[in-house]
């Protein structure tokens, strides 16, 4: 009885043993397990990213784990906790065996999806809902309303009438990436050790050689307008943003765009990411890809009522802090979602024939809560557009003298002038 007993515990002691063992190794993705196998500890293996176990993104100390294998430089997606570097196949065999990762993968390309997407995200049944339409006020549904979709693909063609930079694409993203990124971590000599990736903002063209961005990005909110309302969007009243590269998706290409949406998140209210691409195989919780759709989902929605900052040039000169004496320039429309460039009539402007420039106190209660947010933390130099809620204007009241209805947000183009 006691051999059995001493058997039955030894067994689950080397279980236990095996299931800590399993759950410090990190996991190697499929294509470059099987690249590895047999290769020798100094061959090249590319590029490949290296997710840390993190949960408030990359750390210093992982950057650590990567110069302790002798890795110096490489591209970080800091609030994903990921680096993208450049390995050898005994580099990656010593970053798997490290407690601090989770995984490392191969940048592998990645599969755009087409005629798929439609169905996977019920849009014929979005068009043809009773309920929903009732739900809607009678209305089919717009997708109109203060926040943003991104479109994380090839790209976006913000050329087309449907999708016009300005107008429904408020912004476009070039994500500076692509299948040489090989090539560009090995030979660029200004990356010297670890650099978050470069991205250019209001890029009027971003898909430049594939064309599924632009095709992704017409199904969630084209205006219909160059087919005359027969190809127009689901929610043709959605405020797009388009990242990519331009190019073939690879894994890197894709988090890339995750990473600037993160961090742009409370900027542009950004409330829905489409993905319409992936791999084969069996799902992987550890893909690389996986963590971060789920980092997205989880994030938090900015709480109450916000003023909505889209800068256009960002100043040069000194910051306005509150306390500071501002000069301003300033245009204002009321806010209409469905209007040109979600303009609707204009009720004041600084500009106007006989008007000077405005200047107030940041922080002294002279003008309304939203341009005491907005404007703070601007550049001397600096243009913004701000999109003010009602809340944070002239709330149920309206303005005084009845020039500003109750309940109205507002929209302004704003221009810093001085700061005192």
């Amino acid at each position: 009885m006691l051999r059995k007993i001493s058997a039955a515990f030894f067994s689950l002691v080397l279980l236990t043993l095996v299931n800590v063992a399993n759950s410090s190794a990190a996991t190697i993705g499929p294509s470059l397990q099987s690249r590895l196998s047999g290769l020798a500890s100094s061959a090249s293996v590319g590029t490949v990213i290296v997710t840390f176990k993190t949960t408030n993104g990359l750390q210093p100390s992982h950057l650590d784990v990567l110069r302790s294998v002798g890795i110096t430089k490489g591209y970080t997606l800091n609030r994903l906790g990921m680096v993208a570097v450049v390995a050898t196949a005994g580099q990656v065999r010593a970053l798997a065996a490290s407690p601090s990762v989770r995984s490392v993968w191969a940048n592998d390309r990645l599969d755009y999806f087409d005629k798929e997407t439609s169905t996977l995200a019920g849009v014929e049944r979005l068009k043809t809902d009773a309920a929903l339409t009732r739900a809607n006020a009678g209305l089919p549904v717009s997708g109109a309303g203060n926040f943003s979709v991104v479109i994380n693909d090839s790209g976006i063609d913000a050329t087309h009438p449907d999708l016009q930079l300005g107008k429904n694409v408020i912004q476009n993203v070039m994500i500076v990436t692509d299948e040489q990124t090989n090539n560009t971590l090995v030979n660029t000599p200004q990356l010297n050790g670890f650099t978050s990736l470069q991205v250019v903002e209001n890029v009027p063209d971003t898909d430049l050689n594939v064309g599924h961005g632009t095709h992704c990005a017409g199904i969630v909110g084209g205006t219909g307008q160059q087919s005359g309302g027969l190809y127009a969007g689901v929610a043709p009243g959605a405020r797009l943003i388009g990242t990519g590269s331009g190019a073939v998706l690879f894994i890197l290409n894709a988090l890339g765009g995750f990473e600037w949406s993160l961090a742009n998140q409370f900027l542009y209210n950004v409330r829905a990411i489409s993905n319409s691409w992936g791999s084969s195989g069996a799902f992987d919780p550890d893909n690389p890809v996986n963590p971060t759709a789920d980092q997205g989902a989880n994030a938090p929605a900015q709480q109450g009522p916000h003023v909505e900052i889209i800068d256009h040039v960002i100043g040069k000169g000194k910051e306005a802090s509150y306390g500071d004496t501002v000069v301003v320039n300033y245009t204002g429309w009321f806010y209409k979602p469905l209007a040109l460039k979600q303009r609707g009539r204009k009720f004041d402007s600084s500009l106007d024939a006989g008007r000077t420039p405005l200047d107030f106190r940041l922080g002294a209660g002279q003008v309304i809560k939203g341009w005491e947010q907005g404007v703070a933390g601007m550049k001397v130099g600096g243009k913004r557009t701000l999109i003010i809620p009602s809340e944070l204007a002239y709330g149920p009241r309206g303005a005084p003298g009845g020039g500003i209805p109750p309940n109205a947000d507002l929209i302004f183009d704003v221009e810093l002038l001085n700061v005192k």
